[in-house]
């Protein structure tokens, strides 16, 4: 099986799959599985732009809508985990994975998932310490601060990922394992973006709890994107037996080395390739569904020594993966006539709610795990009875506070 994986795409997804095709047509392979590392840019309308956290003069429409309406079907299977651009309304309906698009997956707030015999990993977001040890609390109607919030990596994903016994062959993040510059050529690093030298100094640069994460799970290979930059590294696993090859990749450019393609001999690909979801990880989701932060501080560690000792004690049972519903359209696409219309000439509602994703419903009935749990983010303020065309709206948690703006781009 050949993999290939991308950096920040930013909606670029035609010039991706070009890439492809160029990759494939001048080294005579086929690449069976396309991965992105974050700000994939999965937007389907004006909506979907508004929620987009960056200054609006650098919001652009890009073509994913063109995959959404269906004039373009994704020709790999695609799958990518969030950054912090991204439509953030549309993915909070799928926080546990979901299809996106025909031929486009998204793999939710965190998760693990099986592409044939390959097993896959993956955490979205930056890291923020002011909202690590937060529960999700985002949703519609979204302000500034709100749109920042919602990207930030929780504690308590981070948490439920340290539970996996089971080895994973690939893991995406979006920011990068703080500490992995020690592993690779930090002088090339520095001499290509000298102003990483504060950050490094500082030992910020990154999420500051994934490196422990890369050493417990140990996969064979880690893929992050967001400084936009090439970078690589030869992490040795503590048993000095086994060692996990990092990958940092840049955007997605002409001439910019965004992308690197691996081969797994050993795995071999089906005609028609499904992605289900991992049977250890589902078992995760029911263990913690109702955990709204982490048990223990994992900035501290101890918490990891402990977390190592739950691993090797963790039984190894084979638990059944979960085939996943289709691709179920749930926002308006963009039309032809509205493609053609300036959005600065629209007076563009941003969303006050979020309706039940089909998808996410069939994960709740799957797992046994009601939609108001926490491991769906606040998924759905609204549930849609698609025979009757109403909607009953989830009752608020009266407790609820408005947040400061308190996090600048």
């Amino acid at each position: 099986m050949h993999v290939l994986v991308a950096g920040c795409i930013h909606g670029k997804l035609s010039l991706l799959y070009e890439t492809v095709e160029y990759y494939e047509r001048n080294n005579s392979v086929s690449v069976d599985l396309v991965l992105c590392c974050g700000d994939f840019q999965a937007v389907r309308n004006w909506q979907d732009l508004s929620c987009v956290c960056c200054p609006p003069k650098y919001r652009e429409l890009n073509d994913f809508y063109r995959y959404y309406r269906g004039d373009c079907i994704a020709p790999k299977l695609t799958v990518f985990v969030g950054g912090n651009h991204e439509a953030s309304n549309y993915l909070q309906e799928l926080p546990l994975g979901g299809w996106v698009a025909p031929n486009i997956y998204y793999m939710g707030v965190a998760g693990v998932i099986k592409v044939g015999n390959l097993r896959i990993g993956g955490i979205g977001g930056i890291f923020k310490e002011q909202d690590f040890h937060k529960e999700h609390f985002e949703k519609p109607p979204y302000t500034d601060s709100l749109l920042h919030s919602i990207y930030h990596v929780r504690e308590v994903d981070i948490y439920r990922l340290s539970l996996l016994h089971q080895k994973l062959d690939i893991f995406l993040s979006h920011d990068w394992p703080e500490g992995i510059v020690e592993y690779g050529n930090k002088e090339l690093l520095l001499k290509r973006k000298p102003f990483f030298r504060k950050d490094l100094e500082q030992g910020r640069l990154g999420n500051l709890v994934t490196k422990q994460l890369l050493f417990l799970l140990q996969p064979k290979y880690w893929f992050s994107a967001h400084m936009h930059c090439y970078f690589e590294a030869t992490v040795k696993m503590d048993d000095e037996r086994s060692v996990c090859d990092f990958y940092a990749l840049d955007k997605c450019l002409p001439h910019r080395p965004f992308y690197k393609v691996i081969e797994f001999p050993e795995v071999v690909a089906d005609d028609e390739l499904e992605i289900r979801m991992d049977g250890e990880w589902m078992q995760i989701l029911i263990e913690t569904a109702f955990l709204r932060q982490s048990p223990w501080n994992l900035m501290q560690p101890e918490s990891w020594y402990k977390l190592k000792d739950m691993q090797k004690n963790r039984k190894s049972d084979e638990y059944p993966d979960l085939k996943l519903n289709a691709f179920f359209p749930t926002g308006k696409a963009l039309s032809v006539e509205e493609e053609k219309m300036n959005r600065q000439r629209r007076n563009v509602e941003p969303p006050t709610c979020l309706f039940l994703n089909p998808q996410t419903q069939y994960i709740s009935d799957q797992l046994d795990v009601a939609i108001t749990a926490p491991i769906f983010c606040n998924c759905a303020s609204r549930v849609v009875d698609s025979s009757s065309k109403n909607s009953v709206e989830l009752r608020r948690d009266p407790n609820e506070i408005q947040l400061s703006e308190d996090d600048a781009f």
